[in-house]
């Protein structure tokens, strides 16, 4: 992923990319989500991003960097859907 030579680009790309992960889980934290067609909207983009990080897990090709930045996003959302799910059932 992180195709730089330069140590300060790539410092900044994946500073980036760790920040946009924590932004769209914590937008579930935020989200005052009460309809029940948003919390399955919420649900699905959820389940999304958590499909796509274990597919690219699952991939025995992967660099070792690479399989280390996709395991940190699927933890993020991993620990994200924990809370999402729960707040779900509260909900319903």
């Amino acid at each position: 992923m992180n195709a730089h030579d330069k140590y300060d680009v790539k410092k900044v790309a994946q500073c980036t990319y760790d920040t946009f992960l924590l932004d769209v889980a914590n937008a579930f934290k935020e989200t005052n989500i009460k309809r029940p067609d948003e919390r399955r909207r919420a649900l699905q983009v959820l389940q999304y991003f958590i499909k796509a990080f274990r597919d690219k897990i699952d991939t025995p090709e992967l660099e070792i960097k690479d399989l280390v930045m996709r395991i940190r996003g699927y933890g993020v959302f991993a620990n994200i859907g924990e809370k999402f799910l729960g707040l779900l059932e509260r909900l319903t």
